[in-house]
């Protein structure tokens, strides 16, 4: 019988706490510094050459000012871009948004027009411009 794609609250909570045991040995191992250095993909993906990772996202959009877009914590992005230089794995950021599905290299959005928040709310976040995001054939562009 297949396994359920969805896994249950049960198993949702055990993970949870593979990822807390996880991250108690390395700063025990490591030292606390290790923490600020962790970062935990959504995925590992392959295709006929090259692996890369997937970073997933479901959010609404960030509305202006100055631009539409979607983002992630500074400190996840920097780390990102930290994995890009050192191993050479891309990063997809994929979206899903009030419209659908959005994805981008991450990279590449790095190069296109950026803001960060100041992080009233949660932690400062990088937004990147929705303009720089392509959607898969069949999806609505955004407004």
């Amino acid at each position: 019988m297949p396994l359920d794609p969805h896994p249950s609250p049960a198993g949702h909570l055990r993970g949870r706490a593979i990822e807390d045991r996880l991250l108690r040995h390395l700063v025990a191992m490591r030292g606390r510094r290790v923490v600020e250095d962790f970062c935990q993909p959504d995925a590992l993906a392959f295709d006929a050459d090259r692996a890369y990772l997937i970073e997933c996202k479901a959010q609404d959009r960030f509305v202006p000012p100055p631009f539409y877009g979607h983002g992630l914590p500074v400190t996840q992005a920097d780390r990102y871009a930290r994995i890009h230089e050192v191993a050479g794995l891309r990063t997809l950021f994929l979206v899903f948004d009030e419209v659908g599905v959005c994805m981008q290299w991450l990279d590449a959005l790095e190069t296109g027009r950026v803001h960060e928040t100041a992080g009233t709310i949660k932690t400062p976040r990088r937004i990147y411009d929705l303009a720089g995001f392509v959607r898969p054939a069949g999806e609505r562009e955004a407004a």
